[in-house]
């Protein structure tokens, strides 16, 4: 977001921007969206995955999808356009 200020660029007049775990909301309350993640639920399966994976050194690579929850702050826009 500095770097958009700094060249001018307009949040969320010329871009929309969002972060992941609220981090900067938390931290500043700047009023960026985010994505919100279970953190604990994350960090449980991916304890469970590398436990069956040392028990289990061959076993096939799985790709997991866990929700998370768009928390929208002013950081977001509609597009001025329709998609191309």
């Amino acid at each position: 977001m500095e770097a958009c200020y700094r060249a001018g660029i307009r949040i969320p007049d010329d871009v929309s921007v969002t972060g992941i775990d609220g981090i900067f909301w938390d931290l500043h309350h700047v009023g960026l969206s985010t994505v919100r993640l279970p953190i604990d639920q994350v960090a449980a399966r991916a304890a469970q995955v590398m436990g069956e994976r040392l028990e289990e050194p061959r076993r096939p690579i799985t790709h997991e999808t866990i929700a998370g929850a768009l928390r929208p702050g002013a950081s977001l826009a509609a597009p001025h356009h329709p998609p191309r």
